[in-house]
């Protein structure tokens, strides 16, 4: 079960690490995205710092046990807020998915942990 968790990991902070650094790095493609789900551009780089926060404390929870515990729960928090603004918009389902992965793998993360 360690190395599921510890591959569950590696996926997520490789997941979080494109997205994020995009979305820090900014560009009019998020700020559009993130404006069709009624949210500020501004907010495209507060997630993206989120994001990589997120592979910060995925990388540090395979020394730190807690530090793993919180990057699961922000991870799940990023989820619920990402798949909440994609029902707002009626997206579909197809888009959903990736999201909806990604919280299912930190959901898994936290019962093993």
């Amino acid at each position: 079960m360690v190395i599921f968790q510890m591959i569950l990991q590696v996926i997520l902070a490789l997941i979080f690490l494109m997205s994020g650094a995009g979305k820090v790095k900014g560009g009019t493609e998020y700020e559009k995205g993130f404006e069709a789900y009624g949210l500020p551009a501004w907010f495209v780089r507060v997630t993206g710092i989120v994001e990589i926060l997120i592979v910060i404390l995925l990388i540090l929870g395979f020394w730190f046990p807690i530090t793993l515990l919180i990057g699961a729960v922000l991870t799940i928090c990023v989820a619920i807020g990402g798949t909440l603004a994609h029902i707002r918009t009626k997206d579909d389902f197809v888009k959903l998915l990736p999201i909806i992965f990604v919280g299912i793998f930190a959901i898994i993360i936290l019962i093993i942990a």
